[in-house]
């Protein structure tokens, strides 16, 4: 007979399993390929931003974009690059929200691996990766992917901000990544914020 000690114990197994975090990775990856394969027509917002990728050049998306629309430069300039190569579909103007959607996956798993206790990481992913909201804006024609990403990016910069032994590294780290951040990503100014402040009272 299998007391509860030993049904608690399985189930420890489980959860801190890494092939049970592969399972919602992958879960994850497919799910957001699954939407940006449906190819839904774009709405009014993405249409309105697309006109602006499509019909200007890269210089001329460095000006005030028309149809009351703002994205950070360097989405922009992805969006014109996926365009340029891969023309002015839906699929291509979708590939980078995409891509940072399924990047951001693999940056959670990564983040929750460091910050939680193994039998919380899988839960963790596995929540995150089945996020309705998450894997519907993996396939919009606004910055909302790139910016998941990005805060992603920071908060495993920060880390080492927050570790006696590697406080240099982490100045380096975070200010290498905010400056890139902020050419992407619009709130990622409140996470350096957030992170600075954070950092100061330690």
């Amino acid at each position: 007979m299998i007391n509860k000690s030993e049904n608690a114990n399985e189930w420890k197994w489980l959860l801190s399993s890494q092939t049970l975090v592969w399972v919602f990775l992958i879960l994850g990856i497919v799910l957001r390929l699954r939407q940006y394969l449906f190819n839904r027509s774009l709405w009014l917002d993405e249409s309105m931003l697309s006109l602006n990728i499509v019909r200007r050049s890269a210089a001329e998306l460095l000006k005030l974009l028309d149809y009351a629309q703002t994205a950070p430069l360097g989405f922009l300039w992805l969006e014109k690059l996926a365009v340029h190569y891969f023309g002015t579909g839906e699929l291509a103007l979708r590939l980078v929200p995409l891509l940072c959607g399924i990047a951001s996956v693999a940056l959670f798993a990564l983040l929750a691996r460091k910050l939680l206790p193994p039998s919380a990481v899988a839960i963790a992913v596995g929540l995150f990766s089945v996020s309705e909201p998450l894997i519907y804006y993996s396939s919009e024609v606004k910055q909302y992917s790139t910016d998941v990403a990005f805060a992603l990016i920071l908060c495993l910069a920060a880390i080492p901000l927050f570790e006696a032994s590697s406080r240099i590294s982490g100045v380096l780290s975070i200010s290498a990544a905010g400056g890139i951040a902020l050419w992407f990503s619009n709130p990622s100014v409140f996470i350096l914020a957030g992170v600075g402040i954070s950092a100061f009272w330690i």
